[in-house]
């Protein structure tokens, strides 16, 4: 499990991106960041949401966790981990600016 350490709005670290590799589920404190429509758009079934829980109330859930849960997880971030890498992908940016500057 990965815990994210970037919180502030509009950031994101590559700590999400490195457990979807790393084939790890990740803990992350989510301010919107990577659901936002436009933004990362990371389905939800991917990563454990901790924004809204206490430290007690996440450690509770991580001990509470099922095995059926844990495959549930790993079965969504296989699905669906090349759809969400390639949003963060040297060639995406560079689509990207491509798009921008032939605009300009």
């Amino acid at each position: 499990l990965i815990i994210e350490s970037t919180n502030g709005e509009g950031c994101v670290s590559e700590k999400i991106f490195d457990a979807f590799v790393g084939d790890a589920i990740p803990i992350y404190v989510n301010r919107g960041n990577i659901t936002k429509e436009n933004i990362l758009n990371i389905p939800t079934d991917c990563y454990i949401d901790a924004g809204g829980m206490s430290p007690a109330e996440l450690n509770q859930y991580v001990k509470d966790i099922s095995l059926q849960q844990i495959i549930d997880y790993k079965n969504n971030i296989k699905e669906k981990r090349n759809e969400i890498l390639k949003n963060v992908s040297p060639l995406h940016y560079a689509n990207k600016i491509e798009q921008i500057l032939s605009n300009l």
